[in-house]
């Protein structure tokens, strides 16, 4: 075997070592990944912070204007929903404003677009251990909608005009008694008369 042909296999398994090291670097970068959160991965807070939000390496794409593909959720052990739903997108930075509740592990979840077109997902563990002086909130069954929160329920007109309805049918009901006495009363008083006339007429 020659010298080339002893270095040729070298070669061509340093260049292919190369290829696959620098390949997941090179995706990563063209992905805009995440470069900081609040929290960060394995953060301990003592108080919720103002927002949880996400920071990608370049401004995320938001074409249509109303947050499509995007998405934070927090959840914690038992699977409550906590932050108000409500979105923001500046430039490269994705948040929420923040709620927590009771001591314990929180994950938050999130999805973006980055600049290059490509949806993100991936999720951020935490512990809260909130101190006498934090603000702590019930959680959400459900994931939460921008502008409701736990003590504000979505509104429902049902039950008044439930209550209209029945006021109204009471409204008929009544109206039909007092027409049916005012007819029977008429009536009465038809037949007395007639029968006055026919006891005066026998006298005659």
């Amino acid at each position: 075997m020659t010298a080339r042909s002893r270095i040729f296999p070298v070669v061509t398994a340093f260049l292919l070592t190369g290829i696959a090291t620098l390949a997941p670097v090179s995706a990563a970068v063209a992905h805009d990944p995440v470069t900081v959160s609040t929290p960060s991965e394995g953060e301990v807070l003592s108080s919720p912070p103002a927002q949880f939000s996400v920071t990608a390496a370049k401004p995320m794409l938001d074409v249509s204007g109303d947050s499509a593909g995007f998405g934070l959720q927090v959840t914690d052990a038992s699977g409550l929903y906590f932050g108000d739903g409500c979105l923001t997108i500046a430039g490269d930075t994705l948040s929420m404003p923040a709620t927590l509740g009771a001591s314990g592990d929180y994950t938050l979840t999130y999805q973006y677009v980055s600049s290059d077109g490509h949806t993100l997902s991936d999720s951020i563990a935490f512990r809260f251990a909130p101190t006498g002086a934090a603000t702590v909130q019930a959680g959400l069954t459900d994931p939460p909608t921008c502008g409701q929160t736990a003590a504000e329920p979505p509104t429902s007109t049902a039950p008044a005009r439930e209550q209209t309805d029945e006021s109204f049918a009471v409204l008929v009901v009544v109206a039909v008694i007092l027409g049916g006495i005012v007819v029977l009363g008429a009536v009465i008083a038809l037949i007395a008369r007639r029968n006055r006339a026919t006891v005066a007429g026998n006298l005659e």
